[in-house]
């Protein structure tokens, strides 16, 4: 890195004392003062650029250590093999916890060595896999199993999670969840989030004691989430976040749910998502939010979900309006494709491809007053106005009920899809990213006369390839690096035959809650079962609500007596037993060891000085660099001397 910098301040250095050029450019006073500054900062960068160090860890090495020793600029190299931290005794109380910055030019990485599957792997539910606090920090490459949630994100801005894998937990797989925080920045990309408890990822907290802004949740692939748990949740008062080209299916609770901006911020924008066998329903939005290009394949109760929500503080509520819900296609085997109720200020439903095969294109129980619909089509009436008499065998190219790809929704040439919609509710792109040019073709595609261009529709992260596998309990397409891992659709022990059944075997499908008490994630008609969409009067607060009541955060417990980490809790992770999970085959021996590859002068060679002192403490000569400035500006303002 420090070769990057130096080479453009080296540049620079060398146009300005050019013999050629150096008279000229020592013609006044200020321009030489503007040499020596120059000189002053390419120093300054160069020193902090050449303080960077790369670090390569193994198993057995103390990694939390390492980690909490890492400098802006620093990265880490994590060889493969099996990270058990179910014994860790690092204060307090067995946390792996982790705090490091690094800035907007110098970000610290954290990542899996070329090839290699670095496995963190906690045997109970007592602590979370890694409770993290980041800013300018990136996690790229890295497994986590087991524990109570996989990684809590305890303070972030600017922090990236990438093509990493997390599965096996007893609470979300990615949280954030903690009293006063405001999440900025976040980027959680290509991952695969499957067979966790009480969500896949929850960001913000109810209430609106804490939440998430400008980030992108986008490429990943989250299904199999148990419990009352929706694949992608943003809470109340998160705003400005993108959640795109995301593959999400079999859901407890609903496959993404946002609850309201209150005003925070700009709306959510949810678009190009695949979603199907979502528990309860497939899209659930309380207000400000645009839904584009999405594909729904079927859910428990309804495609796309506009109703009031109701946090348990009694001054946070949010009420159906500022929702676009444009250029989308839904196909629900049973309940309606979009429904609306208690609607307080404008809903656009335009250019929809709606086709419900026992319910309603568009149901709308009141707020009809702030509804405008036009150029949708598909099956059913609505209102006294025709959506259309679709046909899924004339208007797709390959589409049924099932719920499930495979199916190619892409619009047939001469059906009922092409060119039909309202023109003035074009979007730019549809769901491959193909621009439309202005042209309303109705659904999530953009119509094509040779086909779809595009990702086939598959149970797998978006843009891959499906592969089935042999016949051995492997119903899922996505294949880990080192065939070790079981996707989310493989049970542990290989014994449990599809991907909805519990790692107990005893539920039969994920909409099922533990106890089995509920018998299913769709709305009750008196409002006395709570469940992640919206009851009609409002007094089912949302997805996240335990069955007590008594757990007042994102993070779901199964029995409700912990509180989240989120409100004054010690250690951050869920209490309760042992979750009976066992380690994984993949477990390397070692000694362990890491090897920094330039030295720093830490005694130790390890770099566990104080991360917070070292990433903000700055140059000695970048501050005489400033000073100076400020000593010239105001001797210009002042003027020459009598």
């Amino acid at each position: 890195m420090g070769d990057t910098h130096g080479g453009v301040f080296s540049s620079l250095l060398r146009s300005v004392v050019d013999p050629a050029t150096l008279g000229a450019v020592m013609r006044s006073r200020r321009d030489a003062c503007c040499l020596f500054l120059l000189s002053l900062l390419f120093v300054a960068v160069t020193q902090e650029a050449a303080h960077a160090e790369t670090v390569t860890a193994s198993v057995g090495a103390d990694v939390e250590s390492i980690i909490r020793g890492l400098a802006p600029g620093d990265e880490l190299i994590l060889e493969d093999g099996l990270y058990d931290i179910t014994d860790a005794d690092a204060p307090p109380f067995g946390r792996f916890a982790i705090s490091v910055a690094g800035t907007s030019a110098l970000p610290i990485v954290i990542r899996a060595a070329d090839g290699a599957n670095p496995h963190f792997y906690r045997g109970n539910a007592e602590q979370n896999i890694w409770d993290i606090t980041g800013a300018n920090l990136i996690v790229r490459g890295l497994t986590f199993s087991g524990g109570s949630i996989g990684l809590r994100i305890e303070g972030a801005e600017n922090l990236t999670v990438e093509d990493c894998e997390i599965y096996g937990t007893e609470g979300p797989g990615i949280a954030a969840p903690i009293f006063g925080a405001t999440y900025d920045g976040l980027r959680i990309v290509r991952n695969r989030v499957h067979d966790t408890g009480g969500g896949g990822m929850r960001f913000g907290c109810e209430g609106d004691f804490c939440r998430v802004a400008n980030s992108e949740i986008s490429q990943n692939h989250v299904h199999h989430i148990a419990g009352s748990g929706e694949g992608i949740l943003i809470r109340e008062g998160g705003y400005a976040n993108r959640i795109i080209d995301n593959v999400l299916h079999d859901t407890a609770g609903p496959c993404i749910a946002t609850l309201g901006t209150l005003g925070n911020g700009d709306d959510q924008v949810i678009s190009a998502n695949l979603l199907f066998r979502c528990g309860e329903n497939g899209i659930q939005a309380a207000a400000e939010a645009v839904i584009t290009n999405n594909v729904i394949l079927s859910a428990g109760v309804e495609g796309i979900s506009m109703r009031p929500y109701a946090s348990p503080d009694p001054d946070v509520f949010a009420s159906p309006a500022n929702l676009a819900v444009v250029h989308n296609t839904v196909l629900m085997p049973s309940g309606h494709a979009v429904a609306l109720a208690g609607a307080v200020g404008p809903i656009v439903v335009a250019n929809n491809a709606l086709y419900a095969q026992a319910g309603l294109p568009v149901f709308v129980f009141d707020g009809t007053t702030f509804l405008s619909t036009r150029g949708n089509e598909g099956l059913g009436l609505w209102a006294g106005e025709s959506v259309g008499d679709g046909d899924l065998v004339a208007d797709f190219v390959d589409a049924n009920f099932s719920g499930a790809p495979p199916m190619d929704v892409f619009p047939k040439a001469l059906g009922a899809l092409v060119g039909a919609g309202s023109t003035t509710d074009v979007v730019e792109f549809d769901f491959n990213g193909t621009a439309r040019a202005g042209v309303a073709d109705v659904g999530a595609y953009a119509f094509d006369s040779s086909g779809n261009p595009g990702w086939i529709l598959a149970p797998v992260m978006k843009g891959e390839v499906y592969v089935p596998g042999p016949d051995a309990g492997v119903p899922d397409g996505s294949v880990e690096t080192d065939g070790s891992t079981p996707d989310g659709s493989v049970e542990t022990d290989g014994s449990t035959p599809d991907g909805s059944v519990e790692p107990d075997g005893s539920t039969p499908d994920g909409s099922v809650e533990p106890d089995g008490s509920t018998p299913d994630g769709s709305v009750e008609t008196d409002g006395s079962t709570p469940d992640g969409s919206v009851e009609t009067d409002g007094s089912a607060p949302d997805g996240s609500v335990e069955t007590d009541g008594s757990t007042p955060d994102g993070s779901v417990e199964t029995d409700g007596s912990t509180l989240d980490g989120g409100v004054g809790d010690v250690d951050g992770g869920m209490t309760g037993g042992d979750s009976g999970a066992s380690a994984p085959s993949d477990a390397a021996s070692g000694d362990g060891a890491s090897v920094r590859e330039e030295a720093s002068s830490d005694p130790g060679g390890c770099g566990c000085g104080d991360i917070e002192a070292r990433s903000s403490s700055a140059s000695p000569i970048a501050v005489l660099a400033i000073g100076f400035v400020w000593l010239m500006s105001r001797r210009r303002r002042r003027g020459p001397r009598a």
